[in-house]
């Protein structure tokens, strides 16, 4: 029976509770119960608030975590980074960003490449430095009685056949690689205008004068033959009334020169920049395009001027890298 009244007062107190009533006793919670069944949308039940109730204090604040060292520094990224695989210099490089190794790779064709060769350096995603076959990349040499192409990977250059018209200068004839006024032994190859003839390479007027002459308006001379000016000479060059054969000093592009005194023919001697060129042998940067020595720079795939590598080192280029 005690332990019937303590579950009963129990029920009561909860009930009561429910009703917002500070009792539990069995009448009054009998009444509100039995008001909630009959208007179960009229009443709410409600909590009352603690008395003398005291807030709970917060708990202490977690501790920072131990702060997480830098991987690298811009100025010692070598050291630091070196555990990366560094690509091809050309294809990228190993950077310090945010204190972290970074591998930056940039895939495409890159910067430096050789003129005239037939080819193209490109990068794959991983750095690597790939040659292509390029068709497009034709070396130009400059000489209008030749024709150059790409056969696959390769340079070529053809020599039109002898009294092929020049094509660029729209008159006179090619003859063993070179484009002359006429030539003597070929008769299609003859002198256009009216009134001359083909004596052996050059055009003059038909008449006695110039079977008995050179120089002036007629063939230029040999050397060994009177001459009043330079223009008289095959050679360019008259001194003392006399024709001069060719040399690598007279100031004077002949004798297969691709410059003045220098590049193709009996000199071997490299042309400076902005002299001819036939190869890339011919110029001192060891770079000739359309028939013109180039000066060095930091793209042509060449180590020249004052670089230490290809495109690299020296005054101009970036530093070069070891891989």
């Amino acid at each position: 029976m005690v332990k019937k009244a303590l579950v009963l007062g129990f029920v009561f107190a909860v009930l009561g509770a429910a009703c917002g009533l500070n009792t539990n006793t069995e009448q009054a919670t009998t009444q509100c119960v039995d008001a909630i069944l009959q208007n179960p949308g009229d009443i709410a039940p409600t909590g009352s608030g603690g008395q003398n109730a005291q807030g709970g204090t917060g708990g202490e604040g977690g501790t920072g975590g131990a702060a997480v060292a830098p991987e690298c520094a811009a100025d010692t990224v070598a050291k630091d980074c070196a555990h990366l695989s560094a690509p091809h210099p050309h294809c990228g490089s190993v950077q310090c960003i945010e204190n972290k190794c970074v591998l930056d790779i940039k895939p495409g064709p890159v910067e430096s490449q050789k003129y005239g060769d037939c080819k193209e350096w490109v990068c794959d995603v991983q750095g690597n430095l790939i040659e292509l076959i390029n068709g497009g990349d034709i070396f130009n040499d400059g000489n209008q009685c030749t024709l150059d192409y790409c056969d696959n990977d390769q340079p070529k250059s053809e020599v039109f056949p002898d009294g092929w018209g020049c094509p660029e200068a729209g008159e006179g004839y090619c003859y063993q690689g070179k484009c002359v006024e006429c030539v003597d032994i070929i008769p299609q190859a003859n002198c256009k205008g009216a009134g001359m003839v083909c004596d052996q390479l050059f055009c003059e007027p038909f008449g006695p004068d110039c079977m008995a002459q050179c120089g002036g308006n007629c063939a230029p001379c040999w050397a060994g033959q009177a001459c009043v000016v330079a223009d008289d000479c095959q050679s360019g060059v008259c001194t003392n009334g006399m024709c001069q054969l060719p040399t690598c000093s007279d100031g004077v592009k002949n004798d297969g020169e691709t410059g003045l005194d220098c590049g193709a023919g009996s000199c071997e001697n490299p042309c400076a920049d902005g002299e001819g060129c036939i190869t890339q042998d011919d110029c001192q940067s060891g770079v000739c395009k359309v028939g013109i020595c180039q000066a060095p720079s930091c793209t042509d795939a060449t180590e020249n001027g004052d670089e230490t590598g290809i495109d690299c080192g020296g005054t101009n280029c970036k530093a070069c890298v070891e891989f």
